[in-house]
C-alpha cells in the first residue's frame, strides 16, 4: 500500500529573499527625507511678503476696532475694556477688527479669540509693527 501526502511537496526557492532588501531601501528613504528635511533653512525667504504700512491714522480704521496692546491691555474704539466686559461692549457687532502687534505671541491671540466675546462674530486681523511711523506703529 502506498502512502501519499495530501499537501504538495514544497519546493525550495532558488533565488535570494528580496523582502529584506525592500525593507532596507524603505528605511534608507525615510532616513534620507528626515535628514534632508532637517537641513532645510527655515529662515530662508519664501517669497511671501506681508503688507506693511509705515504711517497710518488709527482713527481712519473701521469700527469697532479692538486693540490688543503688547502688554495685554484691551481698548475698544479707544476706550479701555476688560476681557469680562468684552461681550457686552461688542453687543450688536457682527464684525470686529482686531489691531494687534505682528510680533505678539500666538497664545495671546488665541486666548483672546477663545473668550466669549467673539462667538458668531467675524474677526478681521489688522497687524502692526512696533517702531513704525505715524502713531508709533
Amino acid at each position: 500500500m502506498r502512502r501519499g501526502t495530501i499537501l504538495p511537496v514544497r519546493r525550495r526557492r532558488d533565488g535570494p529573499d528580496t523582502a529584506i532588501a525592500i525593507v532596507n531601501l524603505v528605511l534608507l528613504l525615510i532616513l534620507f527625507f528626515l535628514v534632508s528635511g532637517g537641513l532645510w533653512n527655515r529662515d530662508a525667504p519664501t517669497g511671501l511678503r506681508l503688507a506693511e504700512t509705515r504711517a497710518f491714522d488709527p482713527a481712519r480704521l473701521p469700527r469697532p476696532l479692538l486693540e490688543l496692546t503688547p502688554d495685554g491691555r484691551l481698548a475698544l474704539d479707544g476706550q479701555a475694556v476688560t476681557l469680562a466686559g468684552l461681550p457686552e461692549a461688542l453687543a450688536g457687532a457682527s464684525r470686529v477688527h482686531l489691531l494687534i502687534d505682528r510680533s505678539a505671541p500666538a497664545r495671546q491671540l488665541l486666548h483672546l479669540l477663545g473668550s466669549a466675546g467673539f462667538d458668531g462674530r467675524e474677526v478681521v486681523l489688522v497687524t502692526v509693527r512696533a517702531g513704525g511711523g505715524g502713531a508709533g506703529r
